[in-house]
């Protein structure tokens, strides 16, 4: 195995020095050089120097000698400068014979290194260590941490820091490293997951070095705060810069000189080393980004701008005068980047998609910043379109549907003299824009994921108008950068998505198969979602009032002026119809049809068929799955199911918890006993779904946090029945409680922290619990015990930072929804002080609140919502009078509360909002939340 490196230099000089300090010009010039040429790594060449050191006396060494005196003398070392120049000779003469000199037997330290820290079985990494062990060169930093980590996992090791020969200790020292900093690391590596190596890193007195942190970000980080941290220390300790953003329009990233008083730019070693590790930390904070904190996105795109200018620095290049070798570099990192960051956030991705597009837009204005400006390539037009089209619609772009004809296809319709005098551009949405833009760029070529962003973009290529869609469209690459197979029904798929009613889908889908094709998998995947959520439009009491392609819901047919046998000829079949067309054709559900099926089946047993049919899972494991205790599947098998498929599962068990329903009337006017148990009933799957679905949770180890979030939501629902004779008892909404709070405790032992949505779910079931709870002393203890950790829980979420680096000044996107849920916890405990602390914290974060609310169709709406249940339980008085002039400080939020709106929040209202809230109810009377009764407490998202 070869080793490569971008320079050579930086780790010569000592180590020629210390053959011979005449030497090192030599060494510098000509051996440097010649290595270099060859692309093999210095570690190779030193591991054969010390190969041949040991034969000529290595172990003379004087333990007296200084490691870091470069002036050694050569006598006192055991040998002579005859010996220095055949030690170089033979190492150069095997080098140029050979052409691949690698560590000793072959075995890269860093490689191994990296294996080590993936195994999680103490005897998968002894076995590796045994193998490996004779086979490492000895002078690597790498392998030095391995043998130290070995020794920390060997419980009969005498010494949990073995020994360095001298040796070694030079070639440390030679880094700048200690052997006090290389246990440290050892230590710091030896802890368990992700979270624990980087508290115990930046706690550590050691240095902090770029290899071990990027190490450590390799692990599974699952705290945002952890992620914060590494975001600092690579702006302050490694880029050593920062950036200001007071001024949107002119940021001022101010580079501090060296200090060594010479006035240049500090460098990026010029060894290559720093340059290598943040070329691969990029992509890896990218990823821990999407995965728990989507707000720092362009946090990480701002640190291409110092690096590139380092990287100058360090090659004495003028950014406005690049040289065709520099631009051709620095444009292909650029659009590197700007095509991770067209990857999606785990969780909620959509309304992260705002994060991505700021973060894209950093780096555009980047290229700008050169001369001759950056280029961007083909895939990196099309990121930018991709983010587009999953972004939040503009205030034009959502006009513009409104005013579509309902006939197909959709043409617009002019309302006034303004729409009259508008051209055909102004109809067009910035997806269209953008792939104008590239193809002016002379990327005129064709693809199908192109017109699939040009149809979801509201046109096809012939310029027939479409229904612009938000959505998520992922353009898969092979490692040379040629597309994955795709075939042109990914464009069928789109059409029937990009549609407004089911009618309207089922046209689309049927013109294909008219047209003699055979829909893919991805079409009947966008049949199935249309499907499900006409059901849904069916089912729902309120009419959907928002604009048409913002989300997955559908509106009613227009079909008032057709003939019963037309409106039939138009009317799609049923999913499950339409499910066996699907098997028929030899098309299996995978990927996220399998996902959604299972998540949206009508019940636990079609949910298991969807998984068999799909047979992503072995038998074994599915008859697990089913409840059948007595099939023990193999060893690890829970674990190895899918995390995406075992949430969706988990979801469809909560769903179909048995619940009390009032016999008659609405719950207000049924009596509490007046209860019946309505329970889903399946054929084979014979076990209480609750139970099981626990059982799943532990069982697959899973930190998935939305498999976790079903759960606890299915235990905040109002009337859910855990145990058949306490039904529509206090009793049982109290044990519910109890098992939330099992759970949640579960929930962290996994290391994982709520974010602001597990956090609404959790005051939803504690005002479950304490309405249902006696005013027994036992029960006011522990809610008051419980009462205190959700404080310290909305102490987390509500972290402010300093806002530097780019960074949100908080730390999490905490919305209206969450900060009203806690409100109505703090009124139940009758903690006035606290809800106007609340409001302060409010007030001087409004900002960061109100680009928080812009991210959601009804996020300001949810915000006055907060503002109005806080007048609501204030008690007259002073409070409420300071209260009063700080809502009326901010003016955004259109002022204090009037009396309606409290009246209006009092009653409650049928509305639902976007998330399929409800418009929360307050108390009738008084502000004593303890002695009210609330008409319902379901404002889930």
């Amino acid at each position: 195995m070869q080793f490569r490196i971008h320079s050579l230099t930086l780790r010569t000089p000592f180590l020629l020095n210390f053959i011979s300090p005449s030497w090192a010009p030599l060494g510098n010039s000509r051996y440097a050089s010649l290595i270099q040429s060859r692309g093999h790594s210095l570690c190779a060449t030193t591991s054969a120097l010390s190969k041949e050191w040991r034969k000529i006396g290595q172990s003379k060494l004087s333990s007296t000698t200084k490691p870091h005196d470069a002036s050694i003398d050569q006598s006192k070392l055991g040998y002579t400068m005859q010996d220095s120049r055949r030690v170089v000779r033979r190492v150069v003469e095997e080098y140029k014979d050979t052409g691949n000199l690698t560590s000793t037997n072959g075995v890269s330290s860093h490689m191994a290194f990296s294996r080590w820290m993936t195994l999680k079985d103490p005897i998968e990494k002894e076995a590796l260590f045994k193998d490996i062990q004779e086979q490492l060169p000895l002078q690597s930093v790498y392998t030095m941490i391995v043998k130290h980590l070995a020794n920390l996992s060997d419980p009969v090791a005498e010494s949990k820091s073995p020994t360095i020969d001298r040796f070694q200790e030079i070639l440390l020292a030679t880094k700048g490293f200690t052997k006090d900093d290389l246990t440290e690391w050892a230590r710091i590596l030896s802890k368990d997951g992700g979270d624990q190596m980087l508290e115990e890193f930046f706690a550590s007195p050691a240095k902090k070095p770029l290899f071990i942190l990027a190490r450590i970000i390799r692990q599974n980080i699952l705290k945002v705060r952890n992620i914060h941290m590494v975001l600092a220390h690579v702006w302050d300790e490694i880029l050593k810069c920062r950036v200001n953003l007071e001024d949107n329009e002119h940021k001022d990233i101010s580079i501090p000189p060296d200090s060594s008083g010479s006035g240049q730019l500090p460098n990026i070693n010029r060894g290559g080393q720093h340059d290598m590790h943040l070329l691969k930390i990029i992509p890896l904070l990218l990823y821990h980004s999407r995965k728990i904190y989507a707000a720092a996105m362009p946090s990480i795109a701002s640190m291409v701008e110092p690096y590139m200018y380092l990287l100058l620095a360090s090659k004495s290049c003028h950014p406005q005068k690049l040289d065709e070798n520099t631009h051709k570099r620095l444009s292909q990192e650029l659009n590197t980047v700007i095509r991770l960051l067209a990857l999606p956030a785990s969780i909620e991705p959509l309304k992260s998609m705002n994060h991505n597009w700021n973060a894209q837009k950093v780096l555009l204005e980047l290229g700008e910043k050169f001369s001759p400006s950056l280029t961007l390539d083909e895939r990196s037009y099309r990121a930018v379109t991709q983010v587009l089209a999953a972004s939040k619609k503009s205030a034009r772009e959502s006009k513009v549907v409104t005013l579509r004809t309902r006939s197909w296809p959709p043409w617009r319709v002019q309302q006034d003299g303004i729409d009259a005098q508008s051209s055909l551009e102004d109809d067009l949405t910035r997806v269209s824009l953008a792939i104008s833009r590239r193809n002016a760029s002379g990327f005129s070529g064709s693809h199908p994921i192109d017109g699939v962003l040009q149809i979801i973009g509201g046109q096809e290529e012939d310029a027939t108008p479409t229904i612009h869609t938000r959505k998520l469209v992922k353009a898969r690459y092979r490692k040379d950068g040629a597309f994955k197979e795709m075939t042109a029904t990914r464009q069928w798929a789109a059409r029937v998505e990009a549609t407004r009613d089911v009618q309207e889908a089922w046209g689309a889908f049927s013109e294909y198969k008219r047209q003699g094709g055979k829909p893919s998998l991805q079409m009947y995947m966008a049949m199935f979602v249309k499907l499900n959520y006409e059901e849904a439009r069916i089912s729902r009491k309120s009419k959907y009032g928002g604009v048409p392609g913002d989300g997955k819901e559908v509106l009613a047919p227009l079909d008032d002026n057709f003939s019963s046998s037309y409106k039939s000829h138009l009317r799609p079949p049923s999913l499950d119809s339409l499910y066996e067309e699907m098997m028929a054709a030899g098309i299996r559900p995978s990927g996220r049809c399998l996902t959604f099926l299972i998540e949206h089946a009508s019940s636990v047993d079609q949910g298991l068929r969807f998984l068999r049919d799909s047979k992503v899972i072995n038998l074994h494991t599915t008859a697990y799955l089913a409840g059948d205790t007595h099939t023990v599947p193999p060893a690890k098998a829970i674990q190895r199911v899918p995390h995406l498929i075992m949430s969706a599962f988990i979801k469809l068990l909560c769903r179909f918890t048995p619940c009390a329903v009032p016999v008659s009337g609405s719950r207000k006017e049924a009596h509490r006993k007046n209860f019946w148990i309505k329970e889903f009933m399946q054929k084979s799957f014979k076990f209480d779904p609750l139970p099981h679905a626990l059982r799943l949770l532990k069982e697959s180890h899973t930190t998935f946090r939305p498999a976790w979030y079903s759960f606890f939501r299915a235990l905040a629902k109002p009337n859910i029945v855990l145990v058949p004779p306490f039904a529509g008892q206090p009793k049982n909404d109290i044990l519910a409680w109890k098992v939330l709070k099992a759970a949640l405790g579960d929930f962290h032992s996994r290391r994982l922290e709520l974010d602001p949505h597990g956090f609404l779910i959790i005051c939803q079931g504690f005002e479950k619990a304490f309405r249902a709870s006696g005013r027994s002393e036992e029960d006011q203890e522990e809610f008051s015990n419980f009462y205190l950790a959700i404080k310290k829980e909305f102490v987390k979420l509500s972290e402010i930072t300093d806002g530097s680096h780019n960074l949100p000044k908080l730390l999490h996107s905490i919305g209206g929804p969450h900060i009203h849920g806690y409100i109505r916890v703090l009124a139940m405990a009758e903690d006035f002080t606290e809800i106007f602390s609340v409001l302060q914290w409010m007030v001087e974060n409004h900002e960061e609140l109100d680009d928080i609310a812009d991210q959601a169709q009804n996020g300001r709406r949810l915000i006055r919502r907060v503002l109005v249940a806080i007048r609501t339980f204030l008690p007259d008085g002073d409070l409420a009078v300071q209260a009063c002039k700080l809502v009326e400080s901010v003016e955004s939020w259109n002022g204090w509360p009037s009396d309606d709106e409290m009246e209006f929040y009092i009653h409650g209202s049928s509305q639902s909002d976007e998330q399929g809230e409800d418009y929360a109810h307050a108390p009738s009377q008084n502000s004593n939340y303890a002695n009210y009764m609330v008409k319902t407490t379901s404002f889930s998202t």
